[in-house]
């Protein structure tokens, strides 16, 4: 899939984030066939672990609001304009997100519920990984 009317910039860099393990600010031959491993991967479930690592900014092993945030801008971004509807701004759709994913409700998602959420929703997951295969 090409993006050509939007800006992949940032997304790219958050792509890259998850991608670079080790934070050398370098993708190794390792890091490359993990990178590659993913996303040719036939299994959801691996897709979506490999999402929530890229929402978790932070890496504290949960999303919060305002990391989501961040990834639906830069995803809105590399979509270009007119993709999404001018109401359907980054904070509300992540206010969405969280109003049916974040079960216990403490304001941040645990791998587990981000699983269960996508793999309920296949069209949500498929815009939140930006992967149109995830809807079959």
């Amino acid at each position: 899939m090409f993006f050509t009317t939007g800006n992949p910039d940032r997304f790219c860099d958050h792509v890259f984030r998850t991608f670079d393990a080790d934070n050398n600010g370098h993708i190794d031959f390792k890091e490359f066939l993990l990178a590659i491993g993913v996303t040719s991967s036939s299994s959801s479930e691996e897709r979506l672990k490999w999402a929530f690592r890229m929402y978790d900014i932070n890496k504290d092993g949960r999303i919060e609001e305002k990391e989501m945030v961040k990834i639906i801008q830069a995803l809105y971004e590399m979509l270009g304009p007119g993709a999404t509807a001018e109401e359907d701004t980054p904070e509300e759709r992540t206010k969405l997100v969280f109003s049916r994913m974040d079960k216990d409700g403490d304001g941040r998602l645990t791998l587990q519920e981000f699983l269960d959420g996508c793999l309920q929703d296949r069209k949500l997951a498929a815009l939140l990984t930006a992967n149109s295969a995830l809807q079959r």
